[in-house]
């Protein structure tokens, strides 16, 4: 009886897998983009839905044998595929969330080598398999491409030149180039030559483009000034909504806190300096050393590079200047927005001390939680905060070739203390900005601004 049910079981296992892993890329920046645009683009998932505790320990047991690994991808691979070699699609706002699900199910099982296949440019990058969409995708007529910086920007000019020459384009502005090439110090001596070119290769992507759009007033303002008068679509400023039901507090439920005192950064530590690491964990230093408690705070930092993480803990120890050991913890870089919401739950203040910010997304994603911030004045966000919010709007360094200077370390200091000294007035605060700026700021005025913005009506 036992050999019957070991040969079932191993028939299953691959069946079981495909369930296990075969859920959407929530990552994914499609889907993401689709979640903060009104929720175009989200997918449902529903009966094959497991306990997300669940799911991790099966996924990390099935990791363990890399042939079901392989197996359970390419079932999953199988299963998206289908949706492009049905004779009719129903759902074609579906095709773009499956085809990044096919990609990488393709690239876990080994078989990306078939998606390069399929097209006549063989052995291109995953990226460019944007120009040459399927028969399906190709057979569409789309009113708008949209294009986003320097990611999908040049992919969507090109798109609408070799395919939907009838289309038009929009173009979405993420950086400044000249703002933050002199704040890596790495690329030091070339700082200028690389801004300007950045810069120039937005303007080729934005030109001939419909409407060219920035995230938030400084982006807009910046991007604006250069195709100012030169014969380019208008700069259209979009500020992200605030608003976003999940995460919306209950104004009747009780403030609750973190257990632990957390100080949480979040973003890309592969450029340090530029998010302004090193005033992070020198102020952070001083927190300690004037700190009452036996327990002291943490400093956790979401953002290292692949396998970068012990390297990034000895530099930021490094900068901590304290008599005390302050607690540190270190986190690959990470776009998967459950990650983020966790480190968001657990944190008492998220600490935003960038050179230079475009937007501040991070910050917006603790606004809408309810989590206190402290951001750089020299970000996008910080022009749209209330006035009441003044006080969590703090100066940095112009760029990270300049040294730090003590003041601004001790300014960031006396800032996070009287967070972390008061979190039940911090977190009441919080909620009445979250509230505020939902108000203020809702995906509906976006979308509607962005839509009138390019003609289109709205209801």
């Amino acid at each position: 009886m036992n050999g019957h049910l070991d040969e079932l079981a191993r028939g299953l296992a691959p069946i079981l897998a495909f369930f296990l892993i075969c859920q959407p890329i929530r990552n994914h920046p499609t889907i993401g983009v689709g979640r903060r645009l009104g929720h175009v683009n989200e997918v449902e998932v529903k009966w094959h839905t497991l306990n997300a505790i669940a799911r991790e320990v099966s996924v990390q047991r099935l990791k363990q044998t890399s042939s079901e690994w392989v197996q359970a991808h390419s079932l999953a691979a199988n299963y998206h595929a289908r949706h492009f070699r049905a004779k009719q699609i129903l759902h074609v706002e579906r095709l773009a969330g499956s085809f990044a699900e096919l990609r990488y199910h393709l690239y876990q099982a080994g078989r990306l080598g078939e998606l390069e296949a399929a097209y006549p440019e063989a052995g291109v990058s995953p990226m460019a398999t944007l120009l040459i969409p399927p028969d399906e995708i190709q057979n569409l007529s789309p009113d708008f491409l949209i294009g986003h910086d320097r990611q999908s920007g040049g992919y969507a000019k090109a798109l609408q030149k070799r395919v939907f020459p009838q289309s038009k384009r929009v173009h979405f502005i993420h950086t400044a180039p000249e703002e933050i090439e002199p704040s890596k110090p790495s690329r030091s001596g070339t700082a200028a030559k690389r801004g300007e070119e950045r810069v120039k290769e937005q303007k080729d992507q934005a030109k001939d483009a419909v409407l060219i759009v920035g995230v938030g007033p400084r982006l807009a303002r910046e991007f604006g000034n250069h195709v100012h008068g030169a014969g380019y679509a208008p700069v259209h400023e979009l500020n992200p909504g605030f608003d976003l039901d999940d995460e919306t507090p209950d104004v009747a439920a009780p403030v609750t806190l973190p257990p632990g005192v957390v100080c949480l950064v979040l973003g890309r530590a592969d450029d340090y300096e530029l998010k302004g690491l090193d005033l992070a964990a020198e102020s952070m230093g001083a927190v300690a050393d004037s700190w009452k408690p036996m327990v002291l705070p943490k400093l956790v930092v979401r953002g290292a590079p692949e396998g970068k993480g012990d390297e990034l803990f000895k530099k930021l120890r490094g900068d901590i200047h304290s008599k005390r050991p302050l607690p540190i913890t270190v986190r690959e870089f990470s776009d998967n927005l459950e990650a983020i919401q966790n480190d968001l739950r657990g944190a008492s203040l998220l600490l935003m001390p960038s050179c230079v910010e475009g937007f501040g997304l991070v910050a917006m994603e603790a606004i809408c939680r309810g989590v206190p911030v402290l951001v750089s004045e020299q970000s996008g966000i910080a022009e749209i905060l209330p006035h009441g919010a003044r006080d969590n709007i703090l100066p940095t360094r112009p760029d990270a070739l300049t040294p730090l200077d003590a003041e601004w370390t001790k300014t960031w200091a006396e800032a996070i203390a009287r967070i972390l000294n008061g979190r039940d007035t911090a977190f009441a605060a919080a909620r009445k900005l979250k509230l505020e700026m939902a108000a203020k700021y809702t995906w509906r005025d976006a979308i509607r601004g962005f839509l009138k913005a390019l003609g289109v009506p709205t209801p």
